[in-house]
């Protein structure tokens, strides 16, 4: 131990001994003090033991950059979770736990980087207090490594000697720095505290965030919602009146939407990160409604769904989501919308009752696929609109749409994401989509349906075919290609005849054999429908 405390060492003045922790290291007296090369972690009862030497690490210095010279500064804290000693040497800040039972000392892995040399550090409310050299102080959380607050102490806190030569110390929840010629003091306020500091200020949205920075609140604390509801509230009742008005010569300005606008941007990220949606759909969207500003909050919704912050929304609020839209003429936006959000979340009886209703068939097939694992029944009722209305505008792209599903369905890629599907999952996709699309008769049509080229043999494929018969006919050669040759069966289709509804077919049902997508790519092909009737009836 005495070679440790010569010249030659050079050990420095900072000496941090451990205060009482209730755990055995009482009974061991644990100080740490550092040298040029390390610092060491000794015990003084009822032995003096060195328990430890921690080396100085220069693997993340700068090229320019040298901890030599610098002080090493260390400090104790005991918590619930255990005792851990956090050293301050140049700009790194490091920790190492120590268990108390065996005396075993473990370095976290866990590093800060300070923008300055530290000059002095001490624990104080659960946080690393470090001061250096541009006299600011700096709270770092032991947990994340991040710093959660600085002050800027300025020039004037230690004379003309600056900071170097400062002392930290905590008592009684006040946090003290002692310079050359000064003692200055930091009341160390609660994370509640310092809200409704914020919140007196009129300062909200900096309560808000620092609300969602503490942890606590993200364990079941109502705290963070108690305190959006009365922001809303507040907001609400002080909303600029509803008109518009002009700048200059600029186009009218509607401050009122301005403000719900901002408003409402800051409820779904607030509900967001606190996992509250409930209070976003429930009471947010109720003071909305309230004050005649829904359309704005239904509006503002529509980037944080395609953003993926949102992954599902309320019943209620997806029913004036849609009718927001229809209304607008932007159907489009609520299919990308439907893309976006999670199936296995939403009201699915009123999910396909309003992608019935609309035709929105992209997130028809995504609905179904990803929250029934049905790769058939959506690609029926395109197929269905494909027949009922091939003469009406649009129609080309319904059935462009049913191809592009069916090429993923082969390749084994889930719609619209092109992720690649589980290998059980791609061959039931491929199997039912390719058996559906192939039905050399279909049901007949619906009591109310009209009279159409379900008539004919392969009706699925002469009706996407007519649309686009080159992609039709690569969906089948895809399906050819991949079979193995010569050694694969014929597979009876128990979609044929049939609607999706009365199919019960086994779980693992075969892909179509070559034969059927054969005759169903010699269909495609021809340009004659009534001529392969002929030869059809023929043979």
């Amino acid at each position: 131990v005495e070679c440790l405390l010569d010249g030659a060492a050079g050990v420095g003045p900072d000496l941090a001994a451990l205060g009482a922790t209730r755990t055995p290291l009482d009974a061991r007296r644990l100080v740490a003090f550092s040298s040029a090369a390390a610092t060491f972690v000794v015990a003084l009862t009822p032995t003096v033991e060195v328990l430890h030497k921690w080396s100085k690490n220069e693997e993340d210095l700068d090229e320019d950059e040298s901890s030599d010279g610098a002080p090493c500064l260390c400090a104790w804290t005991s918590t619930s979770d255990g005792v851990t000693l956090a050293r301050a040497r140049a700009r790194d800040v490091e920790y190492a736990a120590v268990d108390a039972d065996s005396l075993n000392i473990y370095l976290g892995r866990l590093r800060c980087r300070l923008p300055a040399n530290a000059v002095a550090v001490a624990w104080a409310g659960g946080a690393l207090c470090v001061l250096d050299e541009t006299n600011a102080l700096r709270f770092i959380d032991s947990a994340s490594g991040s710093q959660t607050a600085a002050l800027d102490l300025g020039p004037r806190a230690f004379g003309v000697d600056g900071p170097s030569n400062a002392r930290l110390r905590e008592a009684d929840g006040a946090l003290y720095l002692l310079g050359a010629a000064d003692l200055a003091t930091v009341k160390l306020q609660s994370t509640a505290e310092r809200v409704a500091a914020l919140v007196d200020a009129g300062e909200w949205l900096e309560a808000l965030a620092l609300q969602l920075d503490d942890g606590a609140d993200r364990r079941g604390d109502d705290a963070a919602t108690g305190l959006l509801r009365r922001y809303v509230a507040l907001a609400v009742e002080n909303a600029p009146a509803r008109r518009a008005e002009t700048i200059g010569t600029a186009r009218p300005l509607d401050l009122a939407r301005s403000h719900f606008k901002m408003l409402g941007g800051v409820c779904v990220e607030f509900c967001a990160a606190t996992g509250r949606l409930d209070v976003l759909f429930d009471d947010v969207y109720a003071a909305f409604a309230k004050a005649k500003r829904d359309d704005v909050f239904l509006d503002v919704l529509e980037p944080y769904v395609l953003a993926g912050t949102l992954t599902r929304l309320a019943p209620e609020v997806l029913a004036a989501f849609v009718a927001h839209f229809e209304a607008r003429g932007a159907l489009v936006a609520v299919e990308r919308c439907l893309l976006r959000l999670d199936p296995t979340a939403l009201d699915f009886n009123m999910l396909i009752q309003v992608l019935r209703a609309h035709r929105l068939y992209s997130a028809t097939f995504r609905i179904y696929n990803a929250g029934l694992g049905d790769f058939a029944s959506p690609l029926e009722l395109a197929l269905d609109a494909c027949h009922d209305d091939a003469d009406s505008p649009g129609a080309d792209n319904r059935a462009k749409r049913a191809i592009l599903y069916l090429r993923y369905c082969v390749a084994g890629l889930s719609f619209p994401a092109g992720d690649v599907l589980d290998r059980d999952e791609a061959e039931s996709a491929k199997a039912h989509a390719l058996h559906l699309f192939l039905q050399e008769r279909a049901p007949p049509p619906r009591p109310d349906g009209p009279i159409n080229s379900r008539d004919a043999r392969f009706p699925h494929v002469r009706v996407l075919a007519a649309a686009d018969r080159e992609a039709t006919l690569d969906v089948l050669s895809a399906h050819l290609c991949a079979l193995a040759p010569g050694g694969t069966a014929e597979t009876p289709n128990p979609y044929d005849g049939q609607r999706c509804a009365r199919v019960t077919s086994p779980s693992n049902l075969a892909p179509p054999g070559p034969a059927a997508c054969l005759e169903g790519a010699r269909i495609a092909s021809s340009r004659d429908d009534a001529g392969d009737d002929d030869d059809a009836a023929a043979a």
